[in-house]
């Protein structure tokens, strides 16, 4: 299943509105390809990221943050906070419904608790290296808010429960066939090597949970049979419509081994590979 969010929803803006109204932390909803859906507050923005969102170069490095920290967040499967490029506090969590992605939470602009991940010496060289006024810059900084980790991982619990009001509200449909679409294309463009489930899994990012669940309740067949399947029917399709030989069908359908191409394709056909060829090559 795909989240697919309902961006002219504004319902979405409006949930996400609600909590920085009561915790005044800055929230963002990026969907499992980290593409921004919904931002709080939508309007105003901080000073500190009014400064650094006018130069294109530090947009850049902003964008590059999130996707390295997002993806550190998910190999983690819990809350990542960090120190943001320029010197404060965000933090990014992964959001599973059925124990697959849908979403990301971001928190960000802030200064913690601890000054473990944001410090004023951090803001000021991040002011001198990127040539912004410095005490623009400091004034803007003290005006962020000071979070702990606490405050953080309770906020993280509560947006994950939001995500799961807005799936139940419809504001964000989960769409199974989006990864069926996923899985057939990818048999199509990996059918001449070796599938694994570890690797399927890795390259969609989809839990081995899910793949299953997939292959079960919308292939109506293991994972296995339905691979095999593809690999005899672009075998079929190459011996009669092409002059490769046998051998050359067999690695180019990801057969690792010759007798084993001729024994599934009798197996599931009737007949053994050059003798289809013969009896369909001459209906064509």
């Amino acid at each position: 299943m795909k989240a697919i969010f309902n961006t002219n929803t504004p319902e979405l803006e409006a949930a996400l509105a609600a909590f920085y109204d009561l915790t005044n932390m800055t929230v963002t909803l990026f969907d499992d390809e980290l593409r921004c859906q919904a931002t709080a507050p939508a309007s105003e923005r901080k000073k500190y990221c009014i400064a650094i969102e006018n130069d294109p170069r530090l947009v850049v490095k902003c964008n590059g943050c999130n996707r390295d920290n997002a993806a550190l967040s998910l190999n983690k499967r819990g809350t990542r906070m960090y120190t943001c490029h320029a010197g404060i506090c965000e933090a990014v969590a992964p959001v599973f419904i059925e124990d697959h992605l849908v979403a990301y939470i971001m928190i960000g602009r802030f200064r913690d608790e601890e000054s473990v991940y944001s410090s004023t010496e951090q803001a000021l060289e991040f002011a001198e290296k990127y040539g912004l006024d410095k005490q623009e810059m400091l004034n803007a900084y003290n005006e962020l808010p000071v979070l702990s980790k606490h405050q953080i991982d309770s906020a993280i619990i509560l947006l994950n429960i939001l995500v799961v009001y807005l799936c139940a509200k419809k504001y964000i449909k989960l769409e199974r066939n989006y990864y069926v679409a996923k899985i057939e294309d990818y048999v199509t463009q990996h059918i001449q090597e070796k599938i694994t489930v570890e690797q399927m899994c890795a390259d969609l990012h989809i839990t081995r949970y899910l793949y299953y669940d997939i292959f079960e309740k919308s292939f109506g067949e293991k994972p296995g049979e339905y691979i095999l399947k593809r690999r005899i029917e672009l075998a079929k399709n190459l011996l009669t419509t092409t002059e490769m030989s046998i051998n050359e069908v067999a690695i180019r359908t990801g057969f690792q081994s010759y007798i084993y191409f001729i024994s599934k394709f009798k197996e599931l056909t009737g007949l053994p590979p050059l003798q289809y060829r013969k009896q369909n090559s001459a209906k064509q």
